[in-house]
């Protein structure tokens, strides 16, 4: 599901501002339970909420593990970028 924000922003014409709905889409993951997780998905963001610091990247097997963590999402990889014409 997307959370969908609704924007106004001013459109100038013929001598007159009004104001025009934008639609603004962002997908934001669903935070998923530790016990959800399994080593097979490997290193992801970890998060404890409330959310008042970075997230923890890596895994419960790590050594480095700070073991307070409570849920995660997914690392999103980002398409290549388009090549330079």
């Amino acid at each position: 599901m997307k959370d969908t924000v609704r924007m106004l922003a001013p459109c100038t014409g013929k001598g007159r501002t009004i104001e025009v709905p934008i639609e603004a889409r962002h997908a934001r993951p669903a935070a998923r339970p530790l016990d959800e997780w399994h080593e097979d998905m490997g290193a992801v963001l970890w998060w404890r909420f409330p959310v008042d610091e970075p997230p923890y990247v890596g895994s419960p097997l790590d050594t480095d593990w700070p073991g307070y963590h409570t849920h995660w999402t997914p690392i999103e990889v980002p398409a290549a970028p388009r090549a330079e014409q």
